[in-house]
C-alpha cells in the first residue's frame, strides 16, 4: 500500500467523515482518476474492518455509511500503522513474492513499487533474490512486456505461500500474518470464527496456530479457484482431523475435497505440527529411528537419551519421514540461527541422516532443522549439567524432610544440581543411572559406592560448611564448561605432548601418528591401532567433525583412559568429495561414558572460530598454546 492510501485511511479512521476529491486533489497533487481508484482501494480495505466508506454519486465526495465502532476503529488504525513502518529487503522480497502467488495475473512493475513503495529500480534488484527463493519451491519467475508472473503447480504455491506466511509471522512478531496481508477473498469474520473452532476443537491434538495458517490459505485459495491436483500421492486424515475440516467447510460454504483435506493433514504432519496427537501415543519399535538415535549420540557425546527425550526427538523424526516422503518444502524461519550456533550439530545430523538412514530420497536441510533443534536442546542441557555437581540426597525422615532438605541446599548451593531424592531402599535399584558427584545423606551409607557426606535433615551453619568443604574436596567427575569463558583452549584438552605434524597424506601413517601419541602417553595399549584399523577400513567408519577435521575413534578392550591426540596435516587429506581434512582428531575411551566431558569440553571449543583454527593448523595451534 502506497503512502498516499495510507494517508487517506488515516483521515477517514481519524474522524474525517466526508472527503471531497477537489480539496484531496489540491492536498496530494494528483488528479480525480488517481484518487477515484485510490479510494475505491481504501474502501476496499476499510471494508475488511466493518468501517464502510462510499462514492456518493453526483456530489464528487466520499462519505462513511455510518459511524464506525471504536474497537473496528483502532484496529484499523493498528493495521495502517503497521502498513506505515520501514520494511527491509528481506521483508520486500517476501511482500512481493506473495503479490505475485496471490495474483493470478501478470503484475506490472509500476504496481509492484507502488505496493512496496519503493521505486521501480529498488524492484529489479531485488527480483534475483525472488526467483532464487521461488527456485526451491519449483517456481518460476517469467518476465514479459506485462511485467512478472510466477508459474507452478498449486501444490508448490501452496507450500510457497505458508513458508511466506511463516517467515512474515517470525518477522512480524505475529501468529497471526493473514490480517496484513491482501487477501480480498477474506473476511474478519472468516478470520475470528476459523480461529476460534481450531483453538476449542483441534488443540489437543495438533498446533492450531499451524492448522490455522493452513485452513485459511485453503479458503483464500478455494474462493479464487485454485484447488490442490488430485492426482497427489499425500497421507490419509484420521477421522478426528476430517470432523473439525468439515465444520469450518460448512461454516465458510466451502466444498469438502479430499485431496485439500488430504494436503492440510500432510503439511501438517511434515511441519511436525501434529505432536500433541503423538505425545499421547506410545513409542514404536522404530529401528531406524533407534540408529539415528544411537549414531548422533554418540558424535555428540551424550550417555544416553530418556524416554521424554526420545519421544520429542521422535515426532520431528516423524515430521522429517513425511516431508521426504511427501516432498512437503518449505524454508525454516530458524535455518540460518541454528547453523550459525550449532554447526556441529547440523553437520552430523546431516551426514548421518542423508549418508546411512535416507540414502535413496532428497533430503532438505529445512526439514531436520527442527531434529537438529531437538538435539542442541539436549546437548545444552547436558553441558549445562555438567557445570553443577550431580548429587543425589538420601533422606528416609518423611517427604516433607526430603523436600526441606532439598530447598536448603538449591537456596546455598547454587552450583549443585539435586538429580534424585530417595530413600534407602531406593538407593540399590538405582543401578544403571548417571552416576552423582557424591551423595549427601542423613544416615550412615553401607556399601555405597559413592562418595557421601551426613548431614542433619535440618542444616546447621555448621553442616553447611561442612558440605562447602565436601566439595572442595570432592572432585566432579565432569569438566566444567563455559562457552564465555575466554580460558578454553585446545590446549587444556590436548596438550602439546599430545600433537604432531606430518607431511604424509598416507591414512595408514596418519593413523599410526595418531595412535603413538595416545599409547606414549599411556592412554592406550599397542593393539588400540588393530581395533581403529578394523573400524576405518572394514566399517568404512570415517567422517569429520567439523569442515577440515577428520576424527577417528573405536570402540576398543585395549584403552586404559579417556583421552586425545591431533595430527596436523601439511598436505590436506581428500577422500572424494566429501573430506578434504587439515588435521586429525583421534579418541580414545575406555567405556561409553568417560569420554562424554570431554567431548562436550570439545564442541565447546569448536563454536568458537579462534579455537576451531587451533584445531585445523598448525600454526594457529602455537600460537594458541603460548598465549594460553
Amino acid at each position: 500500500m502506497n503512502e498516499r492510501r495510507r494517508q487517506l485511511i488515516q483521515m477517514v479512521v481519524s474522524g474525517n467523515s466526508h472527503m471531497k476529491l477537489k480539496e484531496l486533489e489540491q492536498l496530494f497533487q494528483v488528479g480525480e482518476r488517481t484518487l477515484r481508484y485510490d479510494l475505491a482501494k481504501v474502501a476496499d480495505w476499510l471494508r475488511d474492518y466493518d468501517i464502510h466508506l462510499e462514492h456518493v454519486q453526483g456530489k464528487g465526495m466520499w462519505e462513511l455509511a455510518k459511524d464506525p465502532q471504536p474497537e473496528d476503529v483502532r484496529e484499523a488504525l493498528e493495521a495502517i500503522t503497521f502498513l506505515g513502518r520501514s520494511v527491509g529487503f528481506e521483508e520486500r522480497v517476501l511482500i512481493t513474492i506473495h503479490e505475485l502467488l496471490i495474483q493470478h495475473d501478470w503484475q506490472s512493475l509500476k504496481t509492484i513499487a507502488e505496493e512496496l513503495d519503493v521505486s521501480k529500480g529498488t524492484v529489479l534488484q531485488q527480483m534475483e533474490q525472488v526467483e532464487k527463493w521461488c527456485n526451491a519451491f519449483h517456481l518460476e519467475l517469467e518476465r514479459g512486456r506485462k511485467g512478472f508472473i510466477l508459474t507452478g503447480s498449486e501444490f508448490d504455491k501452496r507450500l510457497a505461500l505458508l513458508s511466506v506466511m511463516e517467515q512474515l509471522g517470525d518477522m512480524w512478531d505475529t501468529v497471526n500474518p493473514v490480517i496484513n496481508l491482501n487477501w480480498a477473498d477474506l473476511t474478519m469474520k472468516d478470520i475470528d470464527t476459523s480461529y476460534e473452532i481450531l483453538e476449542q476443537k483441534a488443540a489437543h491434538a495438533v498446533n492450531h496456530v499451524s492448522y490455522f495458517r493452513v485452513w485459511i490459505l485453503h479458503v483464500q485459495r478455494s474462493r479464487t479457484d485454485n484447488w490442490i491436483e488430485p492426482e497427489r500421492e499425500l497421507q490419509i486424515p484420521p477421522p478426528w482431523f476430517c470432523e473439525v475440516w468439515e465444520e469450518l467447510s460448512e461454516l465458510a460454504s466451502l466444498d469438502v475435497r479430499a485431496e485439500e483435506v488430504a494436503f492440510a493433514y500432510t503439511y501438517l504432519s511434515a511441519r511436525g505440527s501434529l505432536s500433541g496427537f503423538i505425545q499421547e501415543q506410545k513409542l514404536p519399535d522404530d529401528q531406524p529411528f533407534e540408529l539415528f538415535c544411537e549414531k548422533i549420540s554418540t558424535r555428540l557425546g551424550l550417555t544416553g537419551l530418556t524416554r521424554k527425550q526420545r519421544k520429542n526427538i521422535y515426532g520431528d523424526w516423524l515430521a522429517c519421514k513425511a516431508a521426504t516422503d511427501y516432498t512437503i518444502s518449505y524454508l525454516h524461519p530458524l535455518k540460518k540461527k541454528v547453523e550459525e550456533q550449532y554447526p556441529f550439530i547440523v553437520a552430523h545430523v546431516w551426514e548421518v541422516m542423508t549418508e546411512e538412514i535416507i540414502v535413496d530420497k532428497r533430503v532438505r536441510l529445512d526439514s531436520l532443522i527442527p531434529l537438529i533443534i531437538g538435539f542442541a536442546a539436549i546437548y545444552e542441557k547436558s553441558s549445562y549439567e555438567n557445570e553443577r555437581h550431580q548429587i543425589w540426597v538420601v533422606c528416609p525422615n518423611g517427604i516433607a524432610a526430603s523436600r526441606l532438605l532439598k530447598v536448603t541446599l538449591m537456596k546455598h548451593f547454587p552450583q549443585i544440581e539435586v538429580k534424585e531424592t530417595l530413600g534407602v531402599s531406593d538407593l540399590k535399584e538405582m543401578e544403571g543411572w548417571d552416576r552423582p558427584d557424591f551423595i549427601i545423606s542423613t544416615i550412615t551409607l553401607h556399601d555405597c559406592s559413592y562418595p557421601y557426606v551426613i548431614v542433619k535433615p535440618v542444616l546447621s551453619k555448621e553442616e553447611l560448611k561442612k558440605i562447602d568443604q565436601f566439595m572442595q574436596q570432592t572432585p566432579k567427575k565432569s569438566i566444567a564448561l563455559d562457552q564465555t569463558e575466554a580460558s578454553l583452549s585446545v590446549a587444556a584438552l590436548i596438550p602439546n605432548e599430545r600433537v604432531a605434524v606430518t607431511g604424509s597424506t598416507d591414512l595408514e601413517t596418519i593413523m599410526q601418528t595418531g595412535v603413538a601419541l595416545l599409547e606414549r602417553e599411556g592412554f592406550v595399549t599397542k593393539e588400540f591401532l588393530g581395533d581403529l584399523q578394523e573400524t576405518v577400513y572394514e566399517k568404512e567408519y570415517l567422517y569429520e567433525l567439523i569442515p577440515g577435521l577428520l576424527f577417528m575413534h573405536t570402540h576398543s578392550d585395549h584403552v586404559e583412559k579417556a583421552g586425545f591426540s591431533l595430527v596436523h596435516l601439511e598436505t590436506p587429506y581428500q577422500k572424494g568429495d566429501k573430506i578434504n581434512s587439515t588435521a586429525v582428531l583421534f579418541m580414545a575411551t575406555p567405556d561409553k561414558t568417560a569420554h562424554v566431558p570431554q567431548l562436550q569440553y570439545l564442541y565447546q571449543l569448536m563454536m568458537n572460530e579462534e579455537r576451531v583454527q587451533e584445531l585445523l593448523h598448525v600454526a594457529h595451534y602455537q600460537s594458541g598454546g603460548k598465549n594460553g
